[in-house]
């Protein structure tokens, strides 16, 4: 892995940026003043690459069973924290309709992949992933390089059966809007016909789910399944649950909390040997916060981090490493008063790389469209936590 800037001038690159903008739909080109795209390529070895999605597809078939697994029991769903209102469709649902999902690598001091998120429901830089990566490896003319995957193509193959999609996104954000615009493109180019809306939307009427009174066959959500239960009408959303094609299903919420990964340590899920071994390599050690570790999580302060088991964007995580001994403590205190809420995981070191605004820390997206892969999306913090103000950087894989 290693990067490489664009071979342009900075106007050619201002140029090439606004039209990122005005053209392909990325509003969000500045945050709090600081650009969002970065002028370099993160770029992957061939052999790099096919190593990434192998893993990436190990680690989605032991997620799916080990899903399936906790599924199965009600008291285990609680204890991932499954919000009590979902509980009982998440257990009965149907096998789950098409999934679209974005596992997330760090390179580390050890010299090896971590993977430290499996996003599994509400994954963001589809527009990026899809559209952006393409229009700048040939506006600045690469050799030698390419995007990998067609994000769009997946996507839309996944959803090709129902004539008519609706779309929801989280209101609230317009980054959210854009990403679910550029989903509608990509449907109604391949002859579907779209209707995009809020989830408050939605009402069950006549057997079907309907949008804006129109109905629709299938949904895609881009909108947190927790938060299903304070919609004003959450009784659509679990006849949805039950009866509709949606990419992402609701039965994502179990592998959405980062407890989840903690369960094969608490609970009797009879995991295959195959599964255990990969979430054994490819996950960090996680548990649930008790009162009776208290005393060693204080103590190892500096090899655990602590999260919340729904957090979003680097949301509430609190790396011991790099807390006083008083913060950690408050940190973890907090947690054990709701514990449900909270996961310990464990640290390991993310490498630093050098990028045109110095140095950053990537974090490198495979997405998978129902386990097959389907592109790349990688962002860039000047910290270790990828938060919200990430920066953005195109992923190509070398060709020669």
């Amino acid at each position: 892995m290693r990067t490489e800037p664009w071979p342009l001038e900075p106007p050619q690159a201002s140029r090439l940026l606004d039209r990122l903008s005005l053209q392909l739909g990325k509003w969000d080109m500045h945050q709090a003043g600081d650009p969002t795209v970065l002028p370099d390529f993160l770029v992957l070895g061939a052999e790099e690459h096919r190593a990434l999605v192998r893993r990436a597809q190990t680690a989605w078939a032991a997620q799916c069973e080990m899903e399936e697994a906790v599924r199965a029991q009600p008291a285990c769903l609680e204890a991932v924290g499954v919000p009590a209102e979902l509980c009982e469709v998440v257990a009965t649902a149907p096998a789950p309709g098409p999934r679209l999902t974005r596992c997330d690598f760090h390179w580390s001091t050890d010299e090896c992949w971590r993977i430290s998120e499996f996003n599994q429901d509400v994954p963001g830089g589809l527009a990026e992933t899809a559209e952006l990566d393409a229009t700048v490896a040939a506006a600045t003319g690469v050799r030698g390089m390419r995007p990998a995957g067609d994000l769009a193509a997946a996507i839309t193959a996944a959803l090709a059966p129902w004539p008519c999609i609706g779309l929801v996104h989280a209101t609230a954000w317009s980054v959210d809007l854009q990403q679910v615009a550029a989903v509608a493109r990509w449907l109604e180019a391949a002859g579907h016909a779209t209707v995009i809306g809020s989830p408050a939307n939605l009402q069950w009427r006549d057997g079907r789910p309907h949008l804006f009174d129109r109905p629709v066959d299938a949904l895609f959500r881009h909108y947190p399944a927790e938060w299903i239960p304070g919609l004003p009408d959450p009784q659509a959303w679990l006849r949805v649950a039950q009866e509709v094609p949606c990419m992402n299903p609701l039965t994502v919420v179990v592998a959405e909390s980062k407890r989840f990964h903690a369960a094969p340590a608490e609970h009797a899920l009879g995991l295959s040997e195959a599964t255990q071994a990969t979430l054994a390599r490819d996950f960090t050690r996680s548990c649930y916060p008790r009162a009776e570790g208290r005393d060693a999580w204080l103590a190892e302060r500096e090899e655990w981090v602590l999260k919340r088991s729904y957090g979003r964007m680097g949301e509430g995580i609190r790396i011991g490493a790099a807390l006083s001994a008083q913060a950690w403590e408050e940190a973890l205190d907090t947690a054990l008063q709701d514990p449900q809420g909270f996961v310990l995981q464990e640290f390991f070191e993310p490498a630093p790389l050098w990028f045109s605004h110095g140095m950053g820390y990537p974090v490198v997206g495979v997405f998978l469209v129902d386990g097959e892969f389907a592109g790349y999306h990688t962002r860039v913090s000047r910290h270790p936590v990828i938060r919200h103000d990430a920066n953005y950087v195109p992923t190509m894989v070398e060709t020669a």
